[in-house]
């Protein structure tokens, strides 16, 4: 449902709440074109901040200004006139498939910034990858990490079991686990496991249960969500598109704080 679909059901309850108030003034200043901050908001409701932070929470936001920018650009596009779009169109527009959107944004940042500091805090990196992934992709995020420090990444499986025989404790593998067959991949987990050398992982939803008997930190973990209904080459897009997302936001993380942009 709409953000604006949302505020219109809370004002029709006429429950005279906290939240009856906050959802009209949104809708009654988004029809004059004000958008307001939650300072502004908050000092105009003569209302905490924090009560705009939980408001928005419960309709499934991060904060309010999670919730402005939706209310924004869904003011622009749909207004808030209920026949401004046909309902064959709006049910289009709800099938396009939003990446972030298959993420809880709040624990993906908090486990790149781990990553972050694992690949930082590391001499060595390796990228391990199932083969159906996007290798052009892993190349170029391999090249931008041997700006920060040594990189290897290899499209063939065997000289991956010859450089982890050469890595230590202050190394690091980055496994990718997406594709059908990753058992090379769960005995090179074997080694680096009882090698004590550090790794982290992005997986898929279906294949985290393999990886319960090496005993790894779930923070060393980010997951990413299969989707079912699709067909085996649909949902193969769908994943390189989440991975890519996640190797995207490491890239401008590590710019940031190694670069200092």
């Amino acid at each position: 449902m709409r953000l604006l679909e949302k505020l219109k059901d809370i004002v029709k309850l006429n429950d005279k709440t906290l939240n009856f108030y906050i959802s009209n003034y949104l809708l009654i200043e988004a029809e004059k074109g004000n958008f307001y901050k939650s300072k502004e908001i908050a000092s105009k409701l003569s209302i905490s901040k924090s009560t705009l932070t939980l408001f928005s929470k419960k309709l499934g936001y991060e904060g309010y200004s999670d919730l402005l920018h939706n209310l924004t650009n869904e003011y622009n596009f749909f207004g808030l006139n209920n026949n401004s779009i046909n309902e064959e169109e709006n049910k289009k527009i709800n099938e396009i498939i939003v990446i972030n959107k298959l993420f809880n944004l709040y624990e993906l940042n908090k486990k790149l910034d781990y990553f972050v500091e694992s690949i930082k805090n590391s001499n060595k990196v390796m990228i391990v990858s199932t083969e159906e992934n996007d290798f052009k992709q892993l190349n170029l995020f391999s090249n931008f990490l041997n700006t920060i420090n040594t990189c290897y990444f290899f499209e063939n499986r065997k000289y991956e079991s010859f450089f982890v025989n050469n890595f230590d404790k202050d190394s690091l593998v980055f496994f990718i686990l997406t594709g059908l067959d990753i058992s090379e991949i769960l005995l090179l987990m074997k080694k680096v496991n009882l090698r004590n050398i550090k790794s982290i992982y992005l997986t898929s939803d279906s294949h985290i249960s393999k990886l319960d008997k090496f005993n790894i930190d779930s923070k060393n973990i980010i997951s990413v969500k299969t989707l079912i209904g699709y067909t085996k080459e649909t949902r193969c897009f769908i994943r390189i598109g989440q991975i890519n997302l996640i190797l995207t936001n490491l890239i401008f993380k590590l710019t940031k704080q190694v670069h200092n942009f």
